[in-house]
Order: C-alpha cells, then structure tokens, then sequence
C-alpha cells in the first residue's frame, strides 16, 4: 500500500459514564490513496502518545492484518489503564512504511478515569456522603471489628461488623497449597506440587511460596501456578548438572495452563551446564510474569531460559542476568526457529568473564511469529567467537521498541545477526562496537531486515537492507539501502 494519504477518526469507543468494564474501543476510520478510498488488506501499527509530539509511546498494540473495504476500516484496541486527562494522541503506521498524522482522542475516552487529585478532601463537604446516600445492598461498609488473639477473621457483616473464630478451625481457601519456611502445608515446592493429583483446566491450583530461599529442582504439571511473594522475597535455587536436559532449576515441559510468576530462579551452576527455566514445547497458556531469572558458573553452557521446539510461552516484566564464562554458550534465551515466545517488558544480561567462552548471545532464534516487544539486551564481555544481540536464522520476526547493546568481544560483535531472514525492526535503537545489523549476503536466501524509525550504532553489514527514517549516533539520516550519509 503506498502513498497513504489519511485516515480520518469515525469513531472511538472507549467505555459509558456509568461503569468501566473493559479498556478496549472501537477505532472506525477510512483510508485513502491518491487514487481514493483504499480496498486492500494492510499491516496496521498502532501507539499511544501522551502528547503530539512525545517519542516514547504510553504503549502500543501489536501489529495486525486489517481488511479496509471503500476505504473503511475497523480495529479493536486496548492499551490497558492510561491518564486519558484532556486527551491522548494516537498513531497508526501503514504497512511498515507509511507514518499517519497522531489523532487527538478526547471525549468518551474519559470515562476511563479521573485524573488522580483531581478531587480533593476540600471538595467534597462534610457530610455529603453518609448512611442515606449509601445503598447497603450495594456498599460494603468498612470493617469496623476486630478478632481476639488466636482467632481469625471468618466473616465480615454487611455493616462492617465481623464473625471470628479460632485459627486452628480457620479454613485453608480452596485448591491453594501454601509453601513457608514454617507455618506452611509444606517446606518444599516440589512436595507442595506432588500433592497435587486433581488439578484440571476447570479445577486449577495455586503453590503461593513465601519469603526465604528454597533449595531443589522443581518440576511443574499441568494447571498449576506457581506464585511467590516477589522477586526480591521468594527465591528458588539449584546447582547445574552434567547434561543439558537436566541442569534446570525448574521445568515447565510440556506443562499447559501454567503461570509462575512474583519470584526468582537462581541457577548456580556447578557442574557442565545450567539453566534457570526450562520450557520445551509449551503453548500460549504457559506464562512467565513479574519474575527474575539468575544463571552463574555453569563450565559449558548457560541458558537463562531455553525455549527448544514449537514453544511458544510468554515472558512479561522479566529479568534475566547470566554471567560467568562457560566454554561453549552464554544464552539469555535459547529458542528454536519454531519457537515463536512472546517477550514483552524483557531485560536480557549477558556478561561473560573471559575469552574462554566461545560465543554469547542475547536471544538465539526466533520464529515468524514471536513479539520482542519492550525488550533490553545488553551482551558484554570478552568471546572468542563473537556475541550476537538477537540471532534470527531464516525466519521473519518482529521486534518493536526494542533496545540492544553489544561490546566487548575479541571477534565479531553482532546487534542483530540474521542468516536469510526478514526482521522487521521497528521504532528501536541496536547499538554495538561492531555491526550492528548483519546479514548473510549468499544462497539460499539472502537476508533483508527491513528497519523503520530507528537508531543504528555500528555498520550495517547485510545483502538487501531497508532503511526507513534510520539514524545514527549523530542524527545523520541513513540511505534507504541503510548506507552512511
């Protein structure tokens, strides 16, 4: 689709004055090119800004296929909680090449939310709310009791009173398995999922781990969640092993219907190889939330987290550190080229101690359909073999607002290294002492990354590059083949 000319806001509906059930609207435009109204199917990017001209959006929403029929077209959005206030601006991207005038959204967005302080205490006089404005039916009151010493709390009144009883009759809620150092149902997390012999897609369990260090591999089932108190409270540990297959801390293989999330994976290596979370062959209900994931010392091999065949999990606001200088690999994330995860709000470490290590790599492979978006890498640190940002062999991902640094390596320094693929890189900064996007440039296919509204610090070394709106350290636009000004 080229010489996109406008697309004009029909319609934008976010939510009524009364009750807010969802953050998703309708967005109902038209589109035209020089020859008028558009009938055509297009890739559609969309973003959120707080103002017209910010340039780091608020969020965005994934790229998708839209049908636009005499020049209308229809798109559901979500970008979740946003201070909508007087306005936010939105923007849409038309097939990888064409940058839409931001729209102002006002209005019925506001239903969303008042802006915090918006009312004060001094605006609302004393007494304006009380017991007859108040619907019983509706309302519950504030808690106005409290239990004795060695009693819980069973109940709460309509009217804030409570019902208490002691706690050794207190009831455990259903289908929960709690883990603690002392005071739990169990003190280890594999005896808490062992106990387990009912769990289904309509019967779940959840493992809620306390606070403290909890030694031993874990190995999750179906339906399952694995919970802790976050990050920075509740860890989970295990030495590394002498084969790959078994140097996990833990081990989601297979599993669907998993969440584990509010924890931390510490794998301390060891022996040949660790691993922090292994997670072959799972599917989009396996999830990866608010989690941090710790790999050192392993002698060969280092996966943070390894995604081998047809996996396709999500990682959302996960850290991932390794550090240390296995013989072999330094992998944050060790996917196949039919794996497609989805990485949103990741950061990657990799650091490597010696020379020793032969090669490091942020993310190795990706399939079509992975989503790396808001994703940090940063690979540093001496090889012998070279470090690689993202790694893609013949496949075609995504990667939005992303940023990746490279330094540090003895041979080729790689941000983003394909071998006859197509990434499509777009609104993000690849940054490294040596190339910053490479590409084989011989049969069977040689690679063309395509690259829009991003920086680019270091050569561009790849057979059909496309550069659009690309820059470099100084500003200096790029040629569209991603040649130096």
């Amino acid at each position: 689709m080229k010489h996109l000319v406008r697309a004009l806001l029909i319609a934008a509906v976010i939510g009524s004055g009364q009750v807010v059930a969802s953050t998703t609207f309708t967005y109902q435009g038209q589109l035209q090119n020089n020859s008028g109204p558009v009938n055509d199917t297009v890739v559609m990017e969309f973003h959120l800004y707080d103002t017209e001209g910010a340039t780091t959006p608020l969020d965005s929403d994934d790229p998708r296929a839209i049908t636009v029929t005499d020049g209308l077209f229809q798109a559901e959005l979500d970008f979740g909680q946003q201070p909508w206030g007087d306005g936010l601006w939105l923007e849409i991207i038309i097939d990888d090449d064409t940058t839409l005038p931001r729209q102002r959204l006002t209005g019925v967005p506001l239903a969303l939310g008042v802006a915090a302080g918006s009312i004060s205490n001094s605006e609302i006089a004393v007494g304006a709310v009380g017991n007859t404005e108040i619907d019983s039916n509706e309302v519950q009151r504030r808690v106005d009791g409290v239990c004795a010493t060695g009693s819980a709390i069973a109940g709460i009144k309509q009217d804030g009173t409570v019902d208490c009883e002691p706690m050794s009759d207190a009831p455990n809620p259903d289908n929960v398995v709690v883990v603690a150092t002392s005071g739990g149902d169990f003190t280890d997390v594999q005896s808490a999922i062992d106990s387990i012999d009912d769990a289904s897609a309509t019967n779940p369990y959840v493992v809620q781990v306390g606070p403290g260090t909890f030694d031993g591999r874990v190995k999750l089932i179906d339906h399952v969640h694995l919970v802790g108190w976050g990050r920075g409270a509740t860890t989970l540990t295990a030495t590394g092993a002498e084969t790959r297959n078994e140097a996990f801390t833990v081990d989601m293989t297979g599993v669907t219907g998993v969440e584990l999330r509010d924890l931390t994976v510490v794998n301390t290596g060891g022996d040949e190889a660790a691993c922090g979370i292994d997670m072959y062959g799972v599917d989009e209900s396996v999830r990866v939330v608010d989690a941090a994931v710790v790999v050192t010392d392993g002698a060969t091999f280092h996966r943070g987290v390894k995604l081998p065949s047809l996996s396709s999990p999500s990682l959302e606001r996960v850290e991932i550190h390794l550090e240390g200088a296995p013989s072999s690999q330094n992998y944050g994330i060790s996917a196949s080229s039919s794996s497609a995860p989805r990485l949103v709000d990741v950061d990657i470490t990799v650091i490597t101690t010696t020379n020793e290590t032969f090669n490091a790599y942020g993310i190795y492979n990706l399939d079509d359909d992975s989503v790396v978006n808001r994703v940090t890498v940063d690979v540093s640190g001496p090889t012998s073999g070279g470090s690689t940002g993202i790694w893609v062999s013949s496949n075609d991902p995504t990667i939005l607002h992303t940023h990746i640094s490279v330094t540090g390596s003895e041979d080729d320094n790689h941000g983003i290294s394909t071998y006859g693929g197509s990434p499509k890189i777009r609104r993000s900064t690849i940054e490294s002492d040596g190339v910053s996007v490479y590409g084989v440039q011989s049969s069977p296919t040689p690679s063309s990354p395509t690259i829009a509204h991003s920086e680019l610090i270091g050569v561009v070394d790849a057979a059909q590059p496309k550069c659009y709106a690309v820059h470099d350290a100084d500003l200096n636009e790029l040629g569209p083949d991603c040649s130096a000004p």
